[in-house]
């Protein structure tokens, strides 16, 4: 009965020792796989723009103003507009330095408006009022851009009197004036051409009648970042995905048999179970259940190799059956004692006999 119980412990410490293996093999290669796959760095490149928009409103010759001109952040009378004098001014700033080309170009557009607080336009047209130039840069890591346009106010007003004339639209009409800055970019960080596209806008109010009107200067700012990932090609990573696999698997085989006892010691239980079951509810006339077993060393004992030996017995000599279950789920024994003669049928677990079977051997 020691054995046995040091034989379950033992068993039960194997299934300890395999569960175990599995978290620590499986952990393992969780570690190594995850650091294997951490073989990606990001290169940021940031960037920061900024503009400004300078501009004199030039008038006609009239009996009220001395000046040439009017500066920025005035009200100006729309009728004695000649033309304006726009500068756009812009920066770029990289984190590091780069290389590459950009073009530049200023474009004007006439926006005929249904109101000013409408999103419907009736029609717009665009000019391209300087043409687009390009510049090509190498390791620097910011450019400016200072270009001038003279626009010729009265030419637009006279376009919008046209097309209000002719339709007889009531509408709002505007001159929008935009600096476009479209810049290519490459840098040591990033591989790919970087592509940063930016605009500064005027506002002008266009009108037909001699009424104030103000100047509208958007001076855009942007920032941002370019960030792009790069896989590193070093070997250790390779080793720690190989290894983080190799314990992966592992885990999984251990795991596999792991199941796999788990179900035999299930279906090697239950056959134990069912056939005793079965016993103790057909026979349960002549079974007596009993504390222990005596010993027989005085007795002649006759092992049968099944209970339907134990019943035939049972019928020549008419003597109760004696039921100990020495082992609980694992081994019972049915006794039927006549005279000096023992008759024994033991009624084994699977897992349990071989276990037996591999003491002896």
């Amino acid at each position: 009965m020691k054995n046995d119980d040091n034989s379950l412990l033992m068993r039960k410490i194997y299934y300890l020792l395999i569960v175990f293996s599995i978290i620590i093999l499986s952990m393992c290669s969780y570690f190594y796989i995850r650091m294997g796959l951490d073989n990606k760095i990001k290169n940021v490149l940031d960037y920061e723009s900024s503009s400004d928009i300078n501009y004199k409103v030039y008038l006609k010759k009239n009996n009220f103003f001395n000046e040439e001109y009017l500066t920025m952040n005035k009200t100006y009378i729309a009728s004695l507009i000649d033309h304006l004098d726009v500068i756009f001014t812009y920066n770029l700033k990289y984190s590091e330095l780069v290389s590459g080309k950009y073009n530049y170009y200023v474009k004007a557009t006439i926006l005929a408006d249904k109101d000013a607080s409408s999103n419907t336009n009736y029609w717009s047209k665009s000019y391209i009022l300087t043409e687009p130039e390009t510049i090509e840069f190498s390791k620097i890591n910011n450019y400016n851009i200072t270009t001038s346009v003279i626009v010729d106010y009265q030419k637009y007003s006279d376009l919008l009197k046209e097309f209000r004339k002719e339709y007889g639209l009531s509408i709002t009409g505007l001159l929008k004036l935009e600096l476009i800055v479209e810049s290519e970019t490459k840098s040591e960080l990033i591989e790919n051409v970087a592509n940063i596209n930016s605009s500064s806008e005027l506002t002008i109010p266009l009108t037909e009648q001699a009424i104030e009107l103000s100047i509208n200067a958007e001076n855009d700012s942007n920032s941002g970042s370019i960030v792009e990932e790069v896989v590193l090609d070093n070997i250790k990573y390779k080793i720690f995905l190989v290894l983080g696999t190799i314990l992966g698997v592992l885990a999984i085989i251990l795991l596999g048999i792991f199941i796999y006892e788990l179900i035999m010691l299930y279906k090697s239980k239950s056959k134990y179970a069912i056939e005793l079951k079965k016993i103790m509810s057909a026979y349960d006339s002549i079974i007596v259940n009993v504390s222990s077993i005596p010993n027989f060393n005085k007795y002649k004992v006759i092992n049968v190799l099944s209970f339907d030996e134990l019943i035939d017995a049972h019928s020549e000599v008419r003597m109760p059956i004696n039921y100990f279950e020495e082992k609980p789920g694992c081994k019972s024994v049915f006794v039927l004692i006549n005279g000096d003669i023992v008759w024994m049928y033991t009624l084994l677990d699977e897992n349990y006999r071989k276990r037996i079977l591999k003491k002896k051997s």
